[in-house]
């Protein structure tokens, strides 16, 4: 149990059922309840790509969907902690006078992050193809 999952658990109230924490750390590491999930989604989508798609297997669907789906996951993690240490940057850049230069894109940060968000998305064509 994490820290975020452990802080989740206090807002049950007692007696009544656990909230269900979907948690992902710092470093990609997926809460126990989010690893059910993601396992139970790639479970019913193996049954559904065997029947469209052809799989030779239910088994290797599933491992297949169960590899994307946790690199999905923790590519939005990885993008979510880049924003965070760009924005962090940004706000320890205070130029002379006392201004700061949240808007700013003087080094491309924000540039650089942008063309690899798009180029990401143009390689996403494996959930485009029907």
């Amino acid at each position: 149990t994490g820290p975020m999952e452990a802080r989740a658990l206090t807002f049950s109230p007692p007696g009544s059922d656990p909230v269900t924490v979907l948690a992902i750390g710092a470093f990609g590491e997926f809460s126990d309840n989010l690893e059910v999930l993601v396992a139970d989604f790639a479970s019913m989508g193996a049954r559904a790509l065997r029947g469209r798609r052809g799989a030779p297997s239910e088994q290797l669907a599933r491992t297949a969907l169960l590899w994307k789906m946790r690199q999905e996951i923790g590519m939005c993690a990885l993008r979510g902690h880049a924003k965070v240490f760009i924005s962090r940057a940004r706000m320890e850049n205070i130029g002379g006078g006392g201004t700061a230069h949240f808007g700013a894109d003087d080094d491309g940060t924000e540039t650089w992050a942008e063309d690899a968000y798009h180029q990401r998305q143009e390689s996403r064509s494996w959930h485009d193809a029907a």
